[in-house]
């Protein structure tokens, strides 16, 4: 037989809370609900250290700097149509590829 107070202590004890976390109403009839990506400018960039992400129903895209915690959300970027994936292009400083669940691909060039 388990206890499940003591799967719950294990839990607790044994978890890592997430670095980085989001109101996901933060306004009334404003909804987000997934995060998305998760690549991370290394190369080509002004956002080293940097992880990108995307939420799936909102269309916002958040930087995120994993050496200051600093954040940046839209408006420098809004996805329509439910963001798939979100892919840095360091070919062209700044710029990430974004596919979305309506079948299409954005290039996004972020500015500082």
């Amino acid at each position: 037989m388990i206890k499940t107070s003591s799967i719950v202590d294990y839990t607790k004890e044994n978890s890592t809370k997430p670095v980085f976390t989001y109101n996901h109403q933060p306004v009334e009839e404003y909804y987000r609900g997934a995060i998305v990506g998760g690549d991370i400018f290394t190369g080509n960039t002004d956002f080293k250290n940097t992880v990108i992400f995307g939420d799936h129903v909102s269309g916002e895209l958040f930087l995120l700097n994993i050496t200051n915690q600093s954040v940046l959300i839209s408006p420098f970027a809004y996805v329509p149509g439910g963001i798939s994936s979100i892919k840095i292009f360091d070919e062209i400083k700044n710029t990430v590829i974004v596919s979305t669940m309506s079948g299409d691909i954005h290039i996004i060039e972020i500015l500082k």
